[in-house]
């Protein structure tokens, strides 16, 4: 059974070692960043749109917890609350941006699909809870789409 699991295990490494082109990344002939693309899909995409943001932008991410290759310009949603607990706090859709806005964020960084997933299948959100998010995101300016799975908003009046 172990020799079983061992050999599953190299076929699917193999199997992600061809299809993410790791040897043409280690040679040189793919870039770093295009092997992250292969590898994180459209996250790649909006962590180097944040990265290329002016230095003092701050973002705050909704239902992203990886965070890590945006730090210290970001905060991630390490425990994907971050809405339910701050509109419980704040009591409206106006008064989290406002808070947002408080605490220095400029942009607002929305997994979609983290979102689409905590709305189907989370009790605790309540049909409110969404109408407020869906006011709060009205309310701002779109700035990036990644293709309806990444969303960037501007937080700035």
């Amino acid at each position: 059974l172990v020799i079983l699991a061992f050999g599953f295990n190299i076929f699917v490494s193999g199997v992600n070692f061809t299809r993410l082109r790791v040897m043409e990344t280690l040679i040189g002939e793919q870039t770093p960043a295009l092997y992250r693309e292969r590898a994180l899909g459209t996250y790649e995409s909006a962590m180097s749109a944040i990265a290329e943001m002016p230095d003092d932008s701050r973002v705050i991410l909704l239902w992203e917890t990886r965070g890590l290759a945006c730090i210290p310009n970001c905060e991630p949603d390490e425990t994907i609350d971050r809405w339910y607990a701050d509109l419980r706090i704040h009591g409206s859709s106006e008064a989290v941006l406002d808070a947002w806005r408080a605490a220095g964020y400029t942009r607002l960084l929305y997994n979609k699909r983290g979102a689409d997933f905590i709305r189907e299948d989370d009790p605790a959100f309540m049909p409110a809870d969404w109408l407020a998010l869906d006011a709060a995101l009205a309310q701002l300016e779109m700035t990036t789409d990644f293709n309806g799975e990444y969303q960037i908003f501007s937080l700035e009046p």
